[in-house]
């Protein structure tokens, strides 16, 4: 039997050999309350550092911050993309954007999607245009609430 191409398998419709036993332990792993949870205290420790973040340039009087900040704001992108990725590669595309839960699901895309703007925009040196993107990190609160 010849082995399947990605090329020639995605033409065909077939699935890789192996490829829907790996999607089936993946979606094992990111619907597991560990996973959940862990994501869950992610965003809430990410919450708290905003704040922090927002209280050190209030008190200096400063529009944007760098460092340590910047370190810990794009870890916390990259944990959040690693996330998103892992969940729509779990369910796939299709599902993922027509599941039940379609609109959270577009909303994680939408606030991951402003944290990526943010860091390229911050990295880029455009601090000051970012202030009205850093209070849209907040809404990432709202994740908890489902």
């Amino acid at each position: 039997k010849d082995p399947v191409s990605p090329r020639s398998a995605a033409l065909s419709g077939r699935s890789l050999p192996g490829f829907h036993q790996h999607c089936t332990w993946l979606q094992q792993v990111v619907t597991h309350r560990y996973f959940e949870s862990f994501f869950c205290v992610l965003i809430l420790t990410n919450t708290v550092y905003f704040g922090v973040e927002v209280e050190f340039m209030a008190a200096n009087r400063i529009l944007s911050t760098d460092g340590a900040f910047s370190v810990i704001s794009n870890t916390y992108t990259l944990a959040f993309v690693l996330e998103l990725v892992l969940r729509v590669v779990a369910s796939g595309p299709g599902a993922f954007f027509c599941a039940p839960e379609k609109y959270w699901n577009l909303f994680d895309v939408v606030i991951v999607g402003i944290s990526i703007l943010e860091a390229t925009v911050l990295l880029l040196g455009s601090g000051s245009s970012t202030q009205n993107l850093g209070y849209m990190r907040m809404l990432r609160i709202v994740r908890t609430a489902r």
